[in-house]
């Protein structure tokens, strides 16, 4: 899995403070395309089983992984922080072309992510255009029923037979009597 011919040292800092364990990252990027990228490891007396557990996998990280490391141990991949710096030394590791490689396949995965968004948001569109036409649709079938009863109400009031006014306004003669 790791194959480091570009890394040269690994470099180890700590500090007395008590912190939680974690890594920092710092990337120094030279006009000659040399990267440099240290590992702050935070010193610290571990008081619970949790941090002890955590200490191990660091302690674990940089004694175990090494250019010669082709499977990582699955209690390395478990940890999120240790996976991540796993990753990191991995990156470190690619030459050009897989380099290339890798910021290709990220660029392809946000490519597309970016069409995916836009699709749905497409989709939405469509959806909400169909629903406000689907709801005119409806108040216009309302309003013209309640115009043809408005209608019907006042040529009953004028006394037209109901079987006219049912004709006229393409309302049952049950609509019309209950008015």
């Amino acid at each position: 899995m790791i194959n480091s011919p570009r890394a040269f040292s690994l470099n180890i800092a700590t500090f007395s403070a008590r912190l939680r364990l974690i890594y920092g990252l710092f990337r120094i990027f030279a006009s000659d395309g040399l990267h440099l990228i240290f590992v702050e490891l935070k010193k610290f007396k571990p008081q619970t089983y949790a941090e002890k557990k955590m200490q191990m996998l660091w302690l674990r990280f940089l004694t175990e992984i090494n250019d010669e490391t082709r499977e990582v141990p699955a209690e390395l991949l478990e940890n999120a922080e240790v996976s991540e710096a796993l990753e990191i030394v991995e990156r470190a590791a690619f030459d050009d072309a897989e380099m290339r490689a890798y910021d290709k396949f990220w660029d392809n995965v946000s490519v597309q992510k970016t069409l995916d968004n836009a699709r749905k948001r497409e989709i939405n569109a469509v959806k909400r255009e169909a629903e406000k036409a689907k709801a005119e649709a409806e108040e216009a079938k309302t309003k013209l029923k309640q115009e043809k009863l408005d209608t019907a109400r006042k040529m009953k009031a004028k006394g037209f037979a109901i079987a006219d006014i049912a004709e006229i306004t393409d309302l049952t003669a049950e609509e019309i009597e209950g008015l």
